[in-house]
């Protein structure tokens, strides 16, 4: 076989492999939706159906879990953890550290109270994208890269 050969055989392969690749991301799911994001954390919002104040919920992929390492809300009542360290913050919020692993997240997303995730700064309201109350699975996975990148 000629060089000139060896090396586009060895372009293919390399490419070929290039698309293979997997990416480690979340995955947001429904019965209507699913997307993969392709970030290592999460931020999660809502507005407590109690206290109608927002709430925040900070994840980030450990291993193949989603590690909850930091929430954050402006009064405490109902579902409100109370033991934790808390973080010093000047956002008018309670900052609480946390350190509890999940392998999958299933929630109910509704208007009301208008679910909304961040992903390396990109603003998705999922409540916007599903029907009223429908329940939605977030979850580690992993995407080919070309599937990400067309």
């Amino acid at each position: 076989m000629t060089s000139n050969k060896k090396r586009k055989w060895g372009v293919a392969i390399a490419t070929l492999f290039l698309f293979c690749i997997p990416v480690k991301g979340i995955q947001v799911s429904s019965e209507q939706y699913t997307h993969f994001y392709p970030s290592n954390e999460v931020e999660l919002r809502w507005i407590h159906s109690v206290e109608k104040e927002e709430w925040k919920e900070f994840y980030r992929i450990h291993h193949h879990e989603l590690l909850l390492y930091e929430t954050a809300f402006k009064t405490f009542g109902a579902g409100v953890p109370s033991d934790g360290e808390v973080i010093p913050s000047d956002d008018g919020l309670v900052h609480f550290k946390m350190n509890q692993s999940f392998p999958e997240l299933r929630l109910f997303v509704s208007d009301s109270i208008e679910t909304t995730m961040f992903f390396s700064g990109q603003e998705v309201p999922i409540y916007k994208y599903v029907d009223d109350y429908v329940d939605i699975v977030i979850r580690v996975t992993y995407y080919p890269w070309w599937l990400i990148h067309t």
